[in-house]
């Protein structure tokens, strides 16, 4: 058995587990490359599917800059990871901060709450997040409006409201 065998198993394996962590453009009906000021935009359109981990980002238009693993989306826009699916109008995926920021109706459902603002940022890898602007939480029978919502998912069902800014509540 040659020396080269074992290392080259090695590699793949290790590219394997490397390439979980990175933002990768699965598909697009559309892909258009260009350099702006230095930098590769992949200009995305049609059935846009664009995945890191077990988070899957679907758009119908979409722009990804690789280098800085950032990726704007709009038109029908979805972001699911399990049971959580989130829809806008407008999404901005960091990658490298594992953060969402969403814009434009943003609208977050699991199978226990339902959370709607004007903004809400989503911190993928510690399940937190924070719900800017009219906000609305409804979980567990009780509605919570608020002006923002700082909240984190606790084991088990429901999340946990770390701060609350209330407007009201019913």
């Amino acid at each position: 058995m040659s020396i080269f065998r074992p290392f080259c198993i090695l590699l793949i394996l290790t590219a394997g587990l490397l390439g979980k962590d990175r933002l990768r453009l699965e598909k697009a009906d559309v892909l258009e490359s260009k350099t702006i000021d230095g930098k590769t935009v992949q200009y995305l359109s049609g059935n846009v599917i664009i995945t890191k981990g077990d988070l899957t980002l679907n758009c119908q238009e979409g722009r990804n800059y690789e280098k800085e693993e950032i990726a704007y989306l709009f038109r029908d826009v979805t972001a699911t990871t399990g049971t959580t699916v989130l829809t806008c109008d407008t999404l901005k995926f960091f990658s490298r901060e594992d953060r969402i920021l969403s814009n434009g109706n943003p609208h977050v459902r699991d199978e226990d709450y339902d959370l709607v603002a004007d903004s809400i940022i989503v911190f993928t890898e510690q399940d937190s997040g924070v719900a800017i602007g009219r906000v609305r939480l409804q979980q567990k029978g009780q509605t919570i409006y608020a002006d923002r919502i700082e909240y984190e998912k606790k084991t088990g069902p429901g999340w946990g409201i770390l701060h609350c800014n209330r407007s009201g509540s019913h």
